[in-house]
């Protein structure tokens, strides 16, 4: 154990440990993984919206994989237009289910917003 680990264990009671891979946090036996929503453009010009952990390997997903949605598959290539900041799944899903809801220059004025 490092000198981190033993100032984190004694201010908590309960070893942290930061994981690299999702942005997963471990506080004792509870497990705190953040999410992304995303958006991609598709060669069709249509945007699609999701969440995932991880969009490096969620866009591999889509490309290379057959656990990319089939909406995106059919559809490619795909490139990333605009992603949300870390946050709880709950509201990842709220976000994206609200994105789905808009119309198509909604979604286009939210992406040249946000990328300024």
């Amino acid at each position: 154990m490092n000198i981190l680990e033993i100032t984190l264990t004694m201010g908590l009671i309960g070893m942290i440990q930061v994981k690299k891979s999702y942005g997963s946090i471990d506080i004792g036996m509870k497990k705190t993984t953040t999410y992304k929503v995303y958006m991609v453009e598709c060669s069709d010009k249509s945007i699609y919206t999701g969440i995932t952990t991880d969009i490096n390997r969620r866009l591999h997903e889509h490309a290379n994989t057959n656990k990319g949605s089939k909406y995106v598959r059919r559809r490619l290539p795909i490139q990333l237009v605009w992603s949300s900041h870390p946050m709880s799944h709950s509201e990842a899903l709220q976000l994206e289910y609200r994105i789905k809801q808009w119309k198509r220059e909604q979604k286009l004025q939210w992406i040249r917003l946000n990328n300024e």
